[in-house]
């Protein structure tokens, strides 16, 4: 366990966080709506344990983010090789974001990885406020992707300077 703060914490998730993993990502991207989402949502399933039993399975690492006990949210990591990280779905539940607590995850994450030489991630078009957060902490856009019905993202990356 990695202790941020005295109350804030990132831990490995496991099986049994399931349940409060997909009740804390309901509640973030569901609130997304008041960013400026077309619609309530996230990523398709993200309302479904089984959505995140899988992003469990397949990432390097899916982390929960703790507060005095309680799972305020979640983030995933990729290692795709050739020093290539990818950072998954990020999300906190809306009581805990604006408090420092997605920059620490972030700076969390890109630590626990040294051997990363470049990393990258994606978020909503429509998304401003994310758009701010990644390029606050230095990520640069570098593409643009659509998908489906004409929905845009936006990709991020950082280039380590190790």
């Amino acid at each position: 366990m990695e202790h941020d703060t005295p109350t804030v914490c990132f831990e490995r998730a496991t099986g049994t966080d399931l349940d409060a993993l997909c009740l804390a990502a309901t509640a973030a991207f569901e609130y997304d709506i008041h960013y400026g989402a077309p619609g309530v949502g996230g990523p398709p399933g993200y309302n479904t344990t089984s959505w995140h039993r899988e992003l469990m399975a397949r990432a390097a690492a899916y982390y929960k983010v703790v507060e005095d006990g309680r799972i305020l949210g979640g983030f995933t990591v990729f290692g795709m090789g050739s020093g290539l990280y990818i950072l998954g779905t990020i999300y906190l539940v809306p009581e805990a974001q604006n408090r420092g607590i997605g920059t620490r995850a972030m700076r969390f994450a890109l630590s626990r990885y040294p051997q990363a030489r470049r990393w990258r991630l994606d978020t909503p078009a429509w998304s401003q406020r994310n758009h701010h957060f990644c390029e606050k902490l230095g990520f640069r856009k570098v593409a643009v992707e659509v998908h489906g019905e004409g929905d845009e993202s936006f990709v991020y990356e950082l280039t380590s300077s190790r």
